[in-house]
């Protein structure tokens, strides 16, 4: 099964995606070499997408499109980027890694932001500089590590939004 997350920003940088980039390859998590073998973490970057990996998922940024436009309508936001998360769900603190690392976004870029699961299932949305999240996306499986995203957050259903 495919596990995949999906985050949207709005930002004051939409026209220096180049600053965004650096960001991301800065905040993201550093590869052991046992597990890198060799290979660049970082393995497209060119004017309309960063490509990278680290152990716990692989990411593709891009600036606009088809997707981000769709996703403007439907939340009424004018996003500029989106960020999917090809998740390794064998590996552990994949969900804490990826909290950790939006949270780092969120703090270096203004912007209404939101984080859906698989593409439809939102767990957080920024607005307004108002983060609301949804940990009952996981159905009581286990607690969403809100925490990890290093933010004040209140917990609310997302459905209505």
């Amino acid at each position: 099964m495919s596990v995949f997350h999906t985050f949207y920003l709005s930002s004051n940088i939409k026209s220096n995606f180049d600053q965004l980039k650096k960001k991301v390859i800065e905040f993201i998590p550093k590869i052991p070499l046992d597990i890198a073998k060799g290979r660049a973490q970082v393995y497209e970057n060119n004017n309309d997408v960063l490509r990278i990996w680290c152990e716990y998922f692989s990411l593709s940024i891009k600036i606009g499109g088809q997707s981000v436009k769709n996703k403007s309508e439907e939340y009424g936001i004018d996003f500029h980027y989106q960020f999917w998360f090809d998740i390794y769900t064998e590996s552990p603190r994949w969900l804490e890694e990826i909290l950790m690392f939006i949270g780092k976004i969120m703090l270096s870029f203004d912007g209404d932001c939101i984080l859906e699961s698989n593409g439809e299932q939102l767990l957080l949305i920024r607005k307004d500089n108002n983060i609301v999240v949804d940990g009952k996306k996981l159905y009581g499986a286990q607690k969403f590590p809100f925490e990890s995203l290093g933010l004040k957050y209140k917990e609310s259903n997302l459905e209505s939004v």
